[in-house]
């Protein structure tokens, strides 16, 4: 009956019905022995961590990320981001917030010849992110709800916010708020 009710979080709940049942398991099993989950099926995984136990874990779900990794960028108040899995909504495919934050540190990447070194100091490391995510939000919530005791022991109250405002205002926000200059650079073509 527990991995019905964690096909049914995923499947009917959360709407991600492309993933296999056996996957499912094999996710919720692996949490439960090392308190992981992995990249691939966080999304997934981390709804039915959220359900087991709300006081402690939250959705790792990518308007959610995209909503705090552009608070973070957007303020600088931290340097290293929250890898953000692909999701389904297309305005968040379309401005995909994992590019501004390289083209905020383009200058990591002109100095180095290795992306994938580069993307590992700006980018939380993936088999951590989960419980950073957790902390960080739990963190935040103590601080938005300080006056709400209900509220303040609930992160899940943060980490819908943070979904809610995704569409909308962030939107908003990394629309009138970013600017790229692309530096014009001259060929020698010949016009024939």
């Amino acid at each position: 009956m527990f991995y019905a009710l964690c096909n049914w979080i995923v499947k009917n709940w959360g709407g991600i019905k492309n993933i296999k049942e056996q996957n499912i398991k094999k996710g919720v099993d692996a949490f439960y022995e090392h308190d992981t989950i992995k990249f691939q099926n966080i999304s997934s995984i981390s709804k039915i961590a959220a359900f087991i136990d709300p006081n402690e874990n939250v959705i790792y779900d990518s308007r959610a990320l995209s909503s705090l990794d552009w608070i973070l960028l957007a303020t600088g108040s931290r340097t290293k981001f929250f890898p953000i899995p692909k999701g389904r909504d297309n305005s968040m495919i379309a401005f995909d917030i994992g590019v501004l934050i390289r083209l905020k540190n383009i200058s990591k990447y002109q100095q180095s010849p290795n992306f994938t070194n580069v993307d590992s100091n700006i980018f939380i490391d993936q088999d951590c992110a989960y419980a950073e995510f957790n902390k960080t939000l739990k963190k935040i919530n103590c601080e938005l709800w300080k006056d709400d005791k209900r509220r303040k022991s609930n992160p899940f109250y943060t980490e819908m916010l943070l979904f809610s405002i995704a569409k909308g205002r962030v939107m908003e926000e990394l629309i009138s708020q970013s600017r790229i200059i692309i530096k014009k650079k001259l060929y020698p073509y010949k016009d024939k």
